[in-house]
């Protein structure tokens, strides 16, 4: 994978549509999408973005609340991690959720968008939660 962008927001700007952004929003980055799913790739943002990723999953933590970005992934779903990579890919996987998310435009509805695509479907039991936790 050749990164062209200067910024991580501006590769998912370039890489996804604005259905695809809405339904990463909905379904998760951890749905499979290209560029998204294998180590290389995710570990490769990482090196590329690193910064802008732990800028915004700062200001994501701050915003729920959370005492620092660890503390947010240690209640979340990902909490058992084992190596770097499973790290970088998931630090990937939160800023592209957080990303696409302010990419979509107010009137956007990325639920209505995701049933109507039927591109990606989430396992039972990953839906994300509000507020504490993801």
């Amino acid at each position: 994978m050749i990164i062209r962008a200067g910024t991580f927001k501006d590769w998912l700007r370039a890489n996804f549509s604005k259905g695809n952004l809405g339904e990463i929003v909905v379904h998760g980055a951890d749905a499979g999408w290209p560029n998204l799913t294998c180590y290389r790739d995710t570990c490769k943002l990482y090196t590329k973005f690193r910064e802008e990723i732990w800028q915004v999953l700062g200001d994501m933590a701050e915003d729920r609340g959370y005492k620092n970005t660890w503390a947010m992934i240690a209640e979340s779903k990902y909490a058992g991690l084992d190596d770097a990579d499973q790290a970088e890919n998931l630090l990937v996987w939160l800023a592209a959720e957080a990303i696409a998310e302010e990419l979509l435009e107010p009137g956007d509805d990325p639920a209505k968008d995701a049933l109507a695509n039927h591109e990606v479907m989430r396992c039972l039991g990953n839906d994300r939660q509000e507020g504490g936790g993801m």
